[in-house]
């Protein structure tokens, strides 16, 4: 490898740290909004408890009932609603090791 090719190796090495220290600031900046979600699952969470709760505690000639089936079909909606606030939470989380790894691999070349 040729000092030129070096010296574009090391431009790339400094744009990739650039944009890792801005990554890592995105991260920082998503950490909050795991939080926040992460609260409104666990908001959804208890309200589908207590809804359950309601449930379990019917008596049993009311427990095959229409009130029973429409409390029965609110912890299934507010279920899914946990699922999809959940899918959300994991999909704001980013990992940077595979960064590391290409800057890592280039710093060998130079």
């Amino acid at each position: 490898m040729n000092k030129d090719q070096r010296d574009k190796i090391d431009a790339l090495i400094t744009e990739a740290k650039k944009l890792k220290e801005k990554l890592e600031t995105t991260n920082k900046a998503l950490d909050l909004y795991r939080d926040d979600v992460q609260g409104l699952v666990d908001q959804v969470d208890a309200i589908k408890d207590e809804e359950q709760e309601k449930i379990d505690a019917l008596p049993e000639n009311m427990a095959n009932g229409d009130k029973a089936e429409t409390m029965q079909n609110a912890v299934d909606t507010l279920e899914t609603a946990k699922d999809a606030l959940e899918s959300m939470r994991d999909k704001l989380e980013m990992d940077l090791d595979d960064m590391d790894e290409a800057i890592g691999g280039l710093e060998e070349l130079i």
